[in-house]
């Protein structure tokens, strides 16, 4: 006969889990049904197997775990849920399974390597930026000797350097003046970039400075 074995926790009593088995989908009746005045929290079902044998399975698996069981007339065990989720699997063949235990903190860890990686990518971004911000600023106050960092609002020479990018066609130094232009002025991408750019950038500098600006000719 076919069945479910499971296993549970509940946040009122951390490090124990239960071992048990049911004949219905044990994450609705079963875990409502185990949820009594006595306990603060709902069961949340960490994992579920639906397998043939599922009365021998429960018993094997309070036998082999008996040295962790709390109490000889209660299914909790003093266990982590992946050692008993590894036992059910390499004892029978699973039919059909709902690993939220595994997946969750799977999906968690999968989350944490996105996260650190972007902000990696964006602190290396960001260096980058300043990097050529300072390079420009510098060169453009060689040439003119005016001292660009006492108007915060002064970006004539990233106007210039977009202008010799787009006359160049370097469709990298674009995207990275469009980049921290934009966020370091508001205003930066104005219609004059437009015109240039429409007069003498090439096809894909036109999209570019399009799409940055957000208006028409």
């Amino acid at each position: 006969m076919a069945g479910f074995v499971y296993v549970m926790s509940n946040p009122a009593m951390p490090g124990l889990v239960k071992i048990g088995k049911s004949d219905k989908d044990p994450s609705g009746d079963r875990a409502r049904e185990l949820r009594t005045t006595g306990v603060p929290y709902p069961f949340k079902v960490e994992y579920f197997a639906f397998v043939e044998g599922h009365h021998e399975l429960e018993k094997t698996l309070h036998s082999f775990f008996a040295k962790h069981r709390v109490d000889k007339d209660r299914e909790f065990f003093r266990i982590s849920p992946d050692v008993v989720i590894e036992a059910i699997k390499s004892r029978v063949k699973v039919l059909y399974e709902k690993d939220e235990y595994s997946y969750g903190d799977n999906r968690k860890k999968e989350q944490q390597e996105r996260d650190s990686l972007r902000l990696k990518q964006e602190e290396i971004r960001k260096k980058k930026r300043d990097k050529l911000l300072s390079e420009l600023r510098d060169k453009h106050e060689k040439s003119s000797g005016y001292d660009s960092r006492k108007n915060s609002n002064d970006y004539s020479y990233l106007d210039l350097e977009m202008r010799k990018a787009i006359d160049n066609n370097d469709i990298e130094l674009i995207k990275e003046l469009i980049s921290f232009g934009i966020n370091l002025y508001p205003a930066y991408m104005d219609m004059s970039h437009v015109v240039y750019v429409n007069h003498h950038g090439s096809k894909e500098a036109v999209e570019l400075i399009l799409n940055a600006s957000k208006q028409k000719i």
